[in-house]
């Protein structure tokens, strides 16, 4: 479906987008593109550029211009979720205004949404939408917890998934207007049940659930067309419980969120189901007994009643073949289907005949009608362990390393409490030399003998390591000047040898070869040759 587009100034619009350098880059034929419904260009565009150029812009036009045709998404969760693939069925574009592709281990799945060359796995694996009803037995007991739960008569529910606030949400479709066992004892006196003849432990109450995944829904419009859905849903309820009489509840829930989709999707997704209570009748014909007057009416039908029997009611049937005939056994006997598959077979051909032709009949051999979305919250539960536990992994490699720089920042602070004590000592001293003697009348100092004693041996440790310091500054300064000569040298002998160096690294093996053959060479004397005494003695005549 196409929505209706608000009307715009293409002119304008094209004005606003490429007013810059950057923006001028995006083609109004791609931008005319994104109107098609199809993937006909397989296409997919990347803008580019610096922060501030109006990337982001180019995205909020095209919202703005486009309503509902257009989503906000992820192609990280379109690649890695289906109900991510599934929130762009019906849409004309997806934009991603924080593009990440390095987080992306394959592509797989946007390479096939851009070719369309393959039907998408949306809410299941396998991309198919499939219905489901359950049949359960309600006992006296149970009954009023059951009338507490789909009537929203608590307080509080186990289910976490109710969300109270939206309770106004949920739609009867037939509203008790008693209680549960209420109506069942008006039925029962107004002759329309029968319960002769029962065991004290039969059976009086059936629940019917009927769903679909959540993702179906959400797809098609969510809540109103679950109203649409469910209405006609009861429809088949009726004909199920033989009759609109016999139903003593019939509502769809809306209160209950799908966590897991909800998180996927990043907005709220509620579960739409129906729940309808019936009592299980079957009719039965009461004969006339042996101790009838008229031994004419003996075995004839006395009176037809509507019996409550759920055995009788889901009793098992023959398998029938194309012919309508009963698959027999090897022995003979006809092989039995089970009424949970009749149930499920009659649920789904009346919604494909009620126009409902996109949905499929619930796998056989299954009776979880949350089957999908339980192994869904499984996996994501396993996947927000596994986020946990690197978070946790994370965390104990911070603590590691803020405890390492807690020892280091220890050791400092000890050093510095050290020295810091070391100054303190000598403050304190000091300030007990300072406070020495007692000035006199003449303004004099006086020093008592131990006072004395005390300065006595101050100063003399003082001159002490004064002649020390004197000594070190000696020492050090010696050192300078032999570092200075040593740099000298150092300095001189690099530049002797920096003709060697170039070469060695232009041409390492030549010059290793050239001084290998020279180091080999030793100078031979010859008879001819005058020896360094004559040449000197030649050189003095």
């Amino acid at each position: 479906m196409i929505h209706p587009l608000p009307e715009i100034n293409v002119v304008n619009l094209t004005t606003l987008i490429l007013r810059n350098a950057s923006e001028r880059r995006v083609s109004p034929c791609i931008l005319g593109y994104c109107l098609i419904p199809c993937t006909k260009g397989q296409k997919m565009m990347f803008l580019l550029g610096k922060v501030g150029e109006g990337k982001s812009r180019i995205g909020l036009v095209l919202k703005n211009l486009m309503g509902y045709a257009v989503s906000n998404g992820s192609i990280q969760k379109v690649e890695t979720s289906r109900f991510a693939r599934a929130d762009l069925e019906n849409r004309l574009l997806m934009v991603d205004d924080d593009l990440n592709m390095n987080a992306l281990p394959k592509t797989n799945y946007i390479k096939s949404i851009v070719t369309a060359e393959a039907k998408m796995p949306l809410a299941r694996n396998d991309g198919i939408d499939r219905t489901s009803v359950r049949n359960l037995a309600v006992s006296d007991k149970a009954v009023g917890n059951t009338q507490q739960h789909n009537e929203r008569e608590k307080d509080s529910y186990r289910n976490p998934d109710i969300i109270p606030q939206r309770t106004a949400w949920n739609v009867h479709f037939k509203k008790p207007a008693a209680s549960y066992t209420d109506l069942f004892a008006q039925l029962e006196a107004a002759g329309t049940i029968s319960t002769r003849g029962l065991k004290s432990d039969a059976t009086h109450y059936c629940e019917l659930v009927f769903d679909v995944n959540s993702a179906y829904f959400d797809n098609h419009g969510g809540y109103e067309f679950a109203k649409q859905f469910y209405e006609d849903a009861y429809k088949a309820a009726v004909q199920i419980a033989g009759g609109e009489q016999y139903i003593l509840s019939a509502v769809m829930h809306a209160d209950e969120i799908n966590r897991a989709m909800t998180e996927a999707l990043g907005r709220e997704v509620y579960h739409y189901h129906l729940h309808v209570v019936y009592v299980p009748v079957v009719e039965k014909q009461i004969l006339w007994s042996k101790r009838c007057k008229d031994k004419a009416l003996v075995g004839t039908v006395k009176e037809t009643v509507m019996q409550v029997s759920r055995s009788k009611k889901w009793a098992s049937k023959p398998l029938l073949d194309d012919a309508g005939k009963p698959v027999l056994q090897k022995n003979g006997k006809p092989i039995l289907k089970k009424s949970y598959s009749v149930l499920q077979d009659d649920f789904f051909h009346y919604m494909r005949n009620a126009g409902y032709t996109d949905v499929e009949r619930g796998e056989r051999g299954s009776t979880e009608e949350h089957l999908t979305v339980t192994q869904f919250k499984v996996q994501r539960e396993q996947e927000r362990l596994d986020s946990l536990t690197s978070q946790i992994d994370q965390k104990e490699q911070s603590l590691a390393q803020t405890n390492a720089v807690l020892s280091k920042k220890e050791r400092e602070l000890a050093a510095v409490q050290k020295k810091s004590t070391l100054t303190k000592n000598a403050l304190i001293h000091a300030q007990d030399v300072a406070s020495l003697g007692k000035k006199t009348l003449l303004g004099n100092y006086s020093l008592t003998e131990e006072e004395f004693s005390q300065l006595k041996s101050q100063a003399a440790h003082g001159f002490m390591v004064d002649v020390e310091n004197r000594q070190l500054k000696q020492q050090l300064s010696a050192a300078q000047q032999d570092s200075i000569k040593w740099q000298t040298r150092y300095r001189d002998l690099r530049n002797d040898v920096q003709p060697y160096l170039d070469a060695m690294r232009h041409a390492s093996e030549r010059v290793r070869n050239f001084f290998e053959n020279l180091l080999a060479r030793r100078p031979e004397r010859t008879a001819d040759a005058p020896s360094k005494a004559s040449r000197q003695k030649n050189a003095e005549l």
